[in-house]
C-alpha cells in the first residue's frame, strides 16, 4: 500500500514539475532559477530549473516504489 502511495506522489510530482518547465513569458526577463540551453534566441534558450528538479525527485520517488 505504501508502495502504490509513493508512486503516486512520483507521478503527482513529475506530471507537475514538467508542466512547470517553461521558458519565460518575455525574452528580456529572466525568471529567478534558470539555466541557458544553447547560444540561439529560442523559445527554449531559457528554461526554470523549478520543474525539471520536481520532475526529476518524482522519477526517482517512481522508481524508487517500483523496485521496492
Amino acid at each position: 500500500m505504501l508502495a502504490a502511495a509513493t508512486f503516486v506522489a512520483g507521478l503527482v510530482l513529475f506530471v507537475g514539475g514538467v508542466n512547470a518547465v517553461r521558458p519565460p513569458a518575455d525574452y528580456n526577463e529572466r525568471p529567478a532559477r534558470l539555466f541557458a540551453v544553447g547560444g540561439r534566441r529560442s523559445a527554449l534558450s531559457y528554461v526554470q530549473t523549478d520543474g525539471a528538479i520536481l520532475g526529476v525527485v518524482g522519477l526517482f520517488a517512481m522508481l524508487a516504489s517500483t523496485l521496492v
